[in-house]
């Protein structure tokens, strides 16, 4: 079954996508340079990456834009939607690893606390 995409619509909403991501991003700057970084704050912007940016717009570039871009421009292999897409596979491990490495942090925070 083909279904015609609005490319500028799914476009223009991406657009606005990448404004509020930029905004989590200086967020997240200002969180982790703060004297002394919240658990909760860097908890929730960690959910936020994979929920907003991963569940919500990865998934309309993966399934809408980039199949359209693919039928009506270029093959996938090699092309920019497929380094975009290993982009993706990469935001995928770094907010893996941020939650692994935020718990990791709140362990040596606790025992460090406990000892003082």
């Amino acid at each position: 079954m083909i279904v015609k995409v609005n490319t500028a619509y799914v476009v223009d909403n991406l657009i606005k996508d990448h404004d509020v991501i930029l905004g989590s991003l200086k967020v997240l700057y200002r969180v982790i340079n703060s004297d002394n970084p919240d658990a909760r704050d860097l908890e929730l912007l960690i959910q936020f990456f994979d929920s907003f940016i991963d569940k919500c717009h990865h998934a309309k570039e993966e399934y809408i834009l980039f199949p359209t871009l693919n039928l009506r421009l270029f093959p996938f292999e090699g092309s920019p939607v497929y380094v975009m897409v290993t982009e993706h596979g990469i935001a995928r491990y770094l907010i893996r690893m941020s939650e692994e490495l935020l718990r990791m942090w709140l362990i040596i925070r606790t025992r460090v606390q406990d000892r003082h």
